[in-house]
């Protein structure tokens, strides 16, 4: 898949992805925020002494596994304001 040029897309196709782009967003952080609750639960109040802390190295990796998407994001930002749209 070749990478497209922001530059070529028109505003509304930018508008698009960025609206996309930050439901998408929005829907992880949900889902980050539920799943470090389910964390912290398991630990304070199930007091789970036997679990390894490798069971939650996904959940602590998952910021540095969207770091792209955020560039991404930005990078539609920028273009869009540099077309002078909000």
């Amino acid at each position: 898949m070749k990478p497209e040029k922001l530059a070529a897309l028109s505003t509304e196709e930018l508008i698009k992805k960025k609206n996309q782009f930050k439901g998408i967003a929005i829907g992880f952080g949900v889902m980050y925020v539920l799943a470090m609750g389910v964390f912290v639960y398991l630990l304070l109040v199930r007091q789970l002494k036997n679990v390894s802390v490798a069971a939650f190295i996904p959940l602590f990796g998952l910021p540095a596994s969207l770091t792209p998407f955020f560039v991404y994001l930005g990078m539609l930002n920028k273009e869009l304001k540099s077309r002078g749209v909000k």
